[in-house]
C-alpha cells in the first residue's frame, strides 16, 4: 500500500506569497538551424493572460516575453515567428510554456497560434 502521509505546510502571509522564488531560472535553449543558444524563462500568470487580445500573435507574444536574451520586442518577434524555422521556434516556445507551468496543448488552443 502506498503511503499516503500529508505533508502540513504553514498558511502562508501575504509578504510570504510575495517573497515566494516561484518562478524559475533562466534556462539556455540551443537552436541548431540558428548556429545559436537563446535564454528563455517562463512567464506569470498576469503575462499570460495579457497576451490573449484580439490580433496578437500569441506566439510572437510569447516569444518577445519569454526570451530573455536575446531580448526582442513584440514587431520583432513578429518577424521571428512568420519567417523562421518552424521547428527552431517549436523548441523556444515549448520550453518557454514548460517553464511557465503550462499544459502540453496549451498553445494549440491559444487564438492565433497558428501564424496570424
Amino acid at each position: 500500500m502506498a503511503d499516503t502521509k500529508t505533508v502540513v505546510l504553514p498558511v502562508a502571509t501575504f509578504e510570504d506569497i510575495v517573497a515566494a522564488k516561484d518562478m524559475g531560472d533562466v534556462e539556455t535553449v540551443a537552436v541548431p538551424e540558428w548556429k545559436a543558444s537563446v535564454r528563455v524563462r517562463g512567464l506569470s500568470r498576469g503575462e499570460v493572460l495579457s497576451g490573449r487580445q484580439d490580433g496578437v500573435n500569441y506566439e510572437a507574444y510569447l516569444l518577445s516575453v519569454g526570451m530573455v536574451e536575446p531580448a526582442v520586442t513584440i514587431e520583432q518577434a513578429t518577424d521571428i515567428v512568420n519567417g523562421k524555422s518552424f521547428q527552431a521556434l517549436e523548441r523556444i516556445l515549448d520550453r518557454i510554456v514548460d517553464l511557465s507551468g503550462l499544459g502540453a496543448g496549451f498553445r494549440a488552443g491559444q487564438t492565433g497560434a497558428a501564424g496570424s
